[in-house]
């Protein structure tokens, strides 16, 4: 073996070394309960809270979670774990009025009874659920287009985002003030498709939330164009042909 290739033998040699070690370090650090793992809450549309973990670890551990609300004592035991492939990924909570404003303090044990705690500030961790009910009424006269739509809590505590396209074309957006349900769209195009959505989220007024919800189901419309010319004429031929039509008919019957 020549001296070049004693290197390239040593330098992969190292490489391999450094990858076994590294895999041997994760292993041991998952084995020995030190896998990385945050929980994340969320208070759903106001009537419950959803909490979720999640680790960096491919060993699956089986955690077990309490909690307590504000300086509420104690901590409890969760009423409802969220399960996916047998194992224990979140938590739901009940949900009282005004619960955001306080903090949660959270306990997640893992099978080998390593503890990690946590204090989440919920009131900016709200997500509502999308608008529904969207319906869209068209003004012909100025073409002016208003879309309606309901919220599932009480919309004066809501802010609300419209976006809307033309066809393919790229989405326009609006943010609409607080407690208002319908939006207008004003010098829409005849005789284009247009494709609808909404989504909202509590206000400042309300405890702001960092989070939207989902975006609503889209409506679409489709605006008429005015009918030309052409087409007006072959209308007029047609009703004429029908009228003589039918006094060809009666006029003989008139005569006897």
């Amino acid at each position: 073996m020549t001296a070049e290739q004693t290197k390239q033998y040593t330098e992969q040699m190292a490489v391999i070394t450094a990858v076994l070690l590294l895999t041997a370090v994760v292993v041991i650090k998952c084995t020995s309960g030190m896998c990385y793992v945050e929980v994340s809450c969320l208070v759903i549309n106001l009537e419950h809270m959803d909490c979720t973990w999640k680790q960096d670890c491919r060993l699956q551990l089986n955690y077990t979670f309490q909690s307590r609300l504000g300086s509420r004592p104690p901590f409890r035991d969760c009423p409802q774990y969220l399960r996916e492939g047998g194992y224990n990924v979140g938590c739901r909570l009940p949900y009282k009025i005004n619960d955001k404003f306080s903090s949660l303090h959270t306990r997640l044990s893992g099978d080998n009874n390593v503890t990690k705690e946590q204090t989440i500030q919920m009131k900016e961790r709200v997500k509502l659920k999308p608008p529904l009910n969207l319906s869209v009424v068209v003004n012909s006269t100025n073409l002016e287009l208003w879309l309606y739509w309901n919220t599932s809590t009480k919309s004066t505590c809501t802010e609300s985002e419209v976006r809307y396209r033309k066809q393919d074309d790229q989405w326009h957006s609006a943010i609409i003030q607080m407690s208002a349900t319908s939006h207008s769209i004003p010098f829409i195009f005849q005789n284009h498709q247009y494709e609808l959505q909404v989504r909202t989220r509590v206000s400042h007024f309300c405890g702001e939330s960092m989070f939207w919800s989902d975006w609503s189901a889209p409506i679409f419309y489709h605006v008429p164009g005015k009918r030309n010319a052409t087409a007006r004429i072959a209308d007029l031929h047609a009703l004429i042909y029908l009228a003589s039509v039918g006094l060809g008919w009666l006029w003989p019957q008139w005569m006897l």
